[in-house]
């Protein structure tokens, strides 16, 4: 009389308890958040640009990468140039994060230089192309100019210190110091990012000629 109730303990299925635990479980559908949706567009952008060329980005082409459709795209990114913006500061940050963390590490100024030119070679070797397409864009430039200057001034302000208090010098002998040491590291990045110099060859000649400047500044305290 009760052969065809649903047994209470296996809920409204009437399975039985073997056949309940062999079946597979459905697992719910998550839905990403728009920071999710946003990273995996940024992603796809950096693929485009380094595969096909910054004029091959836009918003309906990184959403439509990562299967999204174009209305889903710009719920993320309003436009090509936001999209753009966005890679271009998170490589830039990425780029300045891990300098940041390397130099952390060194017990004193000259280990904290070393620790930073090498991390950001190492950087400019893998990210550079691509940072590189960005930044040829004067839109970008433009926009981020503001946010780049006071980004320098920021990591400048404590080696600049240092310096003074290390070797003795003047706010704006330490400005001219660091600018060169700082010029030379750059070029060598930006050979680096256009594959016209190897990694272990850039690492030499920056490290050697950073290394000299900083002996011939602690030479000038000493004499002092």
């Amino acid at each position: 009389m009760n052969g065809n109730r649903p047994d209470p303990r296996n809920g409204a299925t009437g399975e039985s308890p073997a056949a309940a635990k062999g079946r597979p479980r459905i697992r719910p559908r998550t839905r990403k958040s728009i920071a999710d949706r946003q990273q995996e567009m940024l992603d796809a952008a950096a693929r485009i640009v380094v595969s096909d060329g910054i004029g091959e980005v836009t918003v309906r082409r990184a959403a439509a990468e990562i299967g999204l459709s174009q209305a889903q795209g710009h719920n993320c990114f309003s436009r090509r140039i936001d999209l753009l913006l966005a890679l271009t500061r998170r490589e830039l940050e990425r780029v300045e994060s891990a300098r940041r963390d390397v130099a952390l590490r060194g017990g004193d100024v000259q280990t904290a230089v070393i620790l930073s030119t090498i991390s950001y070679l190492d950087d400019m070797e893998r990210r550079g192309p691509l940072l590189q397409s960005l930044l040829r864009m004067a839109e970008i430039r433009a926009a981020l100019r503001g946010e780049r200057d006071e980004a320098a001034r920021r990591s400048r302000t404590p080696l600049l210190a240092s310096m003074q208090q290390r070797y003795g010098m003047s706010e704006a002998e330490a400005r001219a110091s660091n600018a060169v040491l700082s010029a030379i590291v750059l070029r060598a990045g930006s050979l680096l990012a256009a594959h016209r110099i190897r990694g272990v060859t850039a690492n030499r000649l920056s490290l050697s000629l950073v290394l000299a400047g900083m002996r011939s500044n602690a030479a000038r305290g000493s004499a002092d």
